[in-house]
């Protein structure tokens, strides 16, 4: 299954609560219909923020573990080196906190 944000949220500014819960919904319906890889595509994406990773990304990792995560969920597209330590840092409190 391949999610692009951008298509989702409809914009290309990924900054909000909401809109991550938009992504977490998708994901985590997936995560509990099938056993197929979700290929989570942030391709078009201008900004992406905390808050909006913590709810789309952050809670996955809370609610699914890293095991599943890591073995059905993968990341493309995001090549700003900011973005990755972000999304890195998102991930490493997640799980901190599970």
């Amino acid at each position: 299954m391949n999610l692009v944000i951008k298509d989702i949220i409809g914009s290309k500014v990924a900054s909000e609560n909401e809109q991550g819960d938009l992504i977490f919904d998708e994901i985590a319906t997936s995560l509990d219909k099938s056993e197929a890889e979700i290929l989570l595509d942030f391709s078009g994406l201008k900004l992406i923020t905390t808050a909006f990773l913590n709810n789309a990304i952050g809670k996955l990792y809370k609610n699914y573990g890293k095991e599943k995560l890591n073995n059905r969920l993968k990341i493309k597209n995001i090549t700003d080196k900011g973005d990755v330590e972000l999304l890195k840092l998102v991930i490493l409190n997640a799980m901190e906190a599970a």
